[in-house]
């Protein structure tokens, strides 16, 4: 799985706060997101599961001057991680001990990922 930079897409996209029906957008509180083939650059959205809820409809055109741009793949994008990232022994270490509950073909996922020696405050335990 990639990821990629938020800060280079806001530069080609706008930043939108409301949907189409000029309604602020809540960004924390979407809870069902969704794309169409037949409309490329509307984001569909719902702040509830509730099927009798429409979508609220979010543009999310580029905007890039000269050429057409017909779907958000020509958007050039750059990755976060060039490699995978390493976790804490503290992390690594509440992985090991929640192996009894995976399946035992996904252990060595577990058992090889790469640890840093640097601990943050963040990931400290809160013991409040």
């Amino acid at each position: 799985m990639n990821f990629y930079q938020p800060s280079h897409w806001k530069c080609s996209s706008r930043e939108e706060k409301k949907y189409e029906d000029k309604v602020d957008v809540n960004w924390l509180s979407i809870q069902w997101l969704r794309y169409e083939i037949s409309t490329p650059f509307k984001m569909f959205c719902k702040e509830h599961f509730q099927d009798f809820v429409d979508f609220s409809v979010l543009d999310i055109k580029p905007i890039r001057k000269g050429k057409l741009i017909r779907s958000l793949c020509c958007i050039p994008k750059l990755k976060l991680y060039d490699k995978p990232r390493a976790i804490t022994k503290m992390r690594r270490k509440d992985m090991v001990g929640l192996l009894p509950l995976i399946l035992p073909v996904y252990h060595t996922f577990f058992l090889n990922l790469n640890i840093t020696e640097v601990e943050t405050e963040s990931d400290m335990p809160d013991l409040e």
